[in-house]
Formats: structure tokens, C-alpha cells, sequence
């Protein structure tokens, strides 16, 4: 649950504050049976400024309180910058943290109730230009630096085979970078390369991608075309079990009957490939998955 307010102190002045309550809870059967539950509170809020017209300065914090990984206080601010028509530059630094879950420390065979939160501190800073009315470019590069990443690692004493463990530090840095053109009244393009280099915590995390798509919307008809390309992408960490490169294209088309009703027609996977992707599920279930082939979908959509 969420509860939160906002306001102005002065002129060109937004406030935000507010509270937050989760709670989850979980039940394990079989052998070995137990349940648990856990809450989390926290406290925060988010200033925005506007200065001298072309400069936005944010800053805020929240503050959390987990019943089993204790209390964690978590400040952030950015800058963003407007020097002409059509730029606009941008910073942001905040640090984040993650609790550990109630699957990760109780339900599943690599459970460990022994798992502390999650903390990391990113740092960003990136560009937005408009090259021609409706097509504007965006670059940003990041840096994420953390500690206690929580993995499923190979357990040198089993049973069980695996554990949940607190890996120590990790360094995470990459480059996005992404064009937007609007063609015309219907069409549109977006195509973002993102690149990612997450040292030796290679498990999972794709080193290059890049993601196109494109919409076309002409009265009542829809068409949307998109594709993802995935490579240097590794099913374990320090490079181990490559995952092969792999190209997907998915293609959907609406079309609006009468207000409110549509019939749709989807491809997914449209050339039909074969291919692979790293899922983190929880218990032991992780690894390399094989992805269907073709599949078409109809149907049709109400809405009132």
C-alpha cells in the first residue's frame, strides 16, 4: 500500500511526500513444511525545482525498514539542463537497496536465513538532441556500483546443491543509446543499442543489445512490428556457458471494429528461430530455457 501528497512550497516548486507498507508472506509444503511472513515500512519524499528556466534540480530520500534485514536510509538528486531549444543534458546519482525475499531466504532448497539486503549506488549522466523536427537522439552512460548482490551459487557443502549467498562487491557499467523519429502523422521508429559490462557477473546479463520498433496507426488499423537482437550473452559468471545470439521479431495487428471492440492478429517469434534465454526463477528451477517457435495468436478485445 501507498500513500502519498503533493504540493508547492513557493513558485516552480513540486513536493512529494509519502509512505509505504508491504508485506509478503509464504507457505512451504512437503517434507519439510513452514511459514513465514515479513513487512516492510518506509518513509520518503521527492523535491523538484525549477531554477533560472532551464535548470531542474531534484532531490529526496527514503528511508526503510525491513523487520528482518534491518533499516536502510537511501538519498538521491539529479540535474537536468536545458541550454537551448531541442538539448537537453541530465545527471542523477541515488543509492537503492534490496531486501532479501521471502523465497530467497526461507521457501526453496537454496534458501539462506542468513542473506544480507542488497545496496547499490548508481551514477548516470546523459544527453537528449533533437536532429530534425520528430527525430531526436539519447545517449546515457552509467555506472552501478554495490555489495552484497544476492546469486544462486553452487553450495560447497551440500544438500542442497545450491545456495543463495551474498556474492561481495560488484561494478556494473554501460552505454545506452537510442534514436526516436515520428514519420508523418502514423508511423513511428525507435531503435536503442545497449551495452553492458557487469565484469565477471556475466550470469544472465546480455553485453549487447539492440531493440527496434515500429507503429504504424492509421484510423481504425494498427500495426506494430517489433525485434530484439541478444548476443554476448552467458549462462554463468566469469564468461562460462555461452548462450548463442539469437534475433526475434514479433508482428501485431488491430484493427477497430466499432468503438470499444477489436480484432487482433499476432506472430511471435515470425521467423520462426530457434533460441535460448537465461530465466532467474526462484528455487532451483534457473537456467537456459529453449523459447517456442512461431506461434499466431487472434482474438478479439471489448472494452466499455
Amino acid at each position: 500500500a501507498v500513500l502519498h501528497g503533493s504540493g508547492k512550497l513557493f513558485a516552480s516548486n513540486e513536493l512529494t511526500v509519502g509512505a509505504e507498507f508491504r508485506e509478503q508472506g509464504g507457505e512451504r509444503m512437503g517434507n519439510s513444511p513452514g511459514e513465514w511472513d515479513k513487512a516492510e515500512y518506509a518513509v520518503f519524499f521527492h523535491d523538484e525545482q525549477i531554477l533560472l528556466r532551464k535548470l531542474i534540480f531534484t532531490f529526496g530520500a527514503r528511508y526503510n525498514q525491513d523487520e528482518i534485514a534491518g533499516s536502510e536510509f537511501c538519498p538521491q538528486a539529479g540535474l537536468v539542463f536545458h541550454p537551448r531549444g531541442g538539448t537537453i543534458l541530465r545527471g542523477a546519482v541515488n543509492k537503492g537497496f534490496r531486501s532479501p525475499q521471502i523465497n530467497e531466504l526461507y521457501l526453496f532448497p537454496p534458501s539462506n536465513t542468513d542473506l544480507k539486503p542488497e545496496k547499490v549506488w548508481n551514477y548516470e549522466v546523459g544527453l537528449n538532441q533533437r536532429i530534425l523536427a520528430g527525430v531526436d537522439i539519447d545517449i546515457v552512460g552509467y555506472l552501478i556500483k554495490g555489495e552484497d548482490l544476492i546469486q544462486k551459487e553452487t553450495n560447497p557443502n551440500p544438500p542442497p546443491m545450491y545456495k543463495f549467498r551474498n556474492t561481495g562487491e560488484f561494478d556494473f557499467r554501460g552505454i545506452e543509446a537510442g534514436l526516436k523519429a515520428q514519420i508523418g502523422a502514423g508511423l513511428s521508429v525507435r531503435i536503442y543499442y545497449t551495452y553492458l559490462d557487469p565484469g565477471e557477473k556475466t550470469r544472465g546479463r546480455p553485453g549487447d543489445k539492440v531493440d527496434f520498433a515500429l507503429r504504424y496507426a492509421r484510423r481504425k488499423l494498427a500495426l506494430s512490428l517489433t525485434a530484439q537482437y541478444v548476443a554476448d550473452y552467458f549462462a554463468e559468471d566469469n564468461w562460462g556457458e555461452p548462450i548463442s545470439d539469437y534475433l526475434v521479431i514479433n508482428a501485431k495487428l488491430n484493427y477497430k471494429i466499432v468503438p470499444g471492440f477489436r480484432v487482433f492478429l499476432a506472430v511471435d517469434n515470425f521467423l520462426n528461430r530457434d533460441y535460448a534465454i537465461y530465466v532467474d526463477l526462484p528455487g532451483g528451477s534457473a537456467g537456459v530455457y529453449t523459447m517456442p517457435g512461431r506461434a499466431v495468436t487472434g482474438g478479439v478485445s471489448f472494452s466499455f
